[in-house]
């Protein structure tokens, strides 16, 4: 049965004014989330809504490095994968920008991929190792008052994934439970830290469609203001 919150990738064009072309580039990047009905591309008209809202793309895109370069600088932390040159040119950057305004430049930071997992496992797969928490999964962290839902969300490195879909029978699309954001591994041991940066935190609390997520990322943005 097709769902009233799947789109047609000329429906999701439309309502995002761009070419169909352009609707599977966004999937295949992971910024929109979509599945096959037989031979029907579908396409979740809440990851539709979340692309609209960035609005139209003020400058380039960050690579993955440069994007996680900057959300770490942002929080005080190191980002070693990048040299000494354009650490610099990044401090100076901040100084220029505030973090709401930057989400569209900051899409590259990861894939999203959702999955169903068995409510029983999602337990152990908190303990798993190489997981790095955000969202609602890391507000307790950060310091805001937001209960986390009988789901999770974290950053995982594109091999750590492939291990954990076998190990867990993880589902991808259906009623998921499981957020999974896909990065390169930019340093040895990658994703080094339990729970994301207060600036990541904040984008992907901002992404979601509960209203209690993007007030607490708002309060987030605030502490980022320059």
């Amino acid at each position: 049965m097709v769902e009233e919150r799947d789109l047609s990738v000329p429906e999701a064009a439309f309502r995002l004014g761009v070419t169909a072309g352009r609707v599977r580039t966004l999937i295949a990047s992971g910024e929109l989330v979509a599945r096959h009905f037989g031979r029907v591309l579908l396409i979740d008209a809440a990851s539709v809504d979340r692309r609209a809202q960035l609005g139209t793309l003020d400058g380039r895109r960050f690579s993955p490095q440069r994007a996680w370069g900057l959300l770490f600088l942002l929080d005080g932390l190191d980002a070693p994968w990048l040299d000494p040159v354009s650490r610099a040119k990044l401090r100076n950057f901040i100084t220029r920008h505030d973090l709401a305004s930057l989400r569209p430049r900051l899409v590259t930071r990861a894939q999203r991929r959702q999955f169903r997992a068995h409510p029983s496992d999602l337990a152990s797969i908190r303990r798993e190792s190489g997981l790095m928490r955000t969202g609602v999964s890391a507000a307790r962290d950060v310091g805001l008052d937001l209960l986390p839902a009988d789901e999770f969300d974290a950053y995982v490195t594109r091999e750590r994934l492939d291990t954990l879909v076998d190990k867990y029978k993880l589902i991808e699309g259906q009623q998921p439970n499981l957020m999974l954001r896909t990065t390169p591994a930019l340093t040895p041991g990658w994703p080094a830290r339990p729970f994301a940066p207060g600036s990541v935190v904040a984008i992907d609390l901002a992404d979601d469609a509960d209203p209690r997520s993007q007030e607490a990322a708002n309060q987030l943005f605030d502490r980022y203001q320059r």
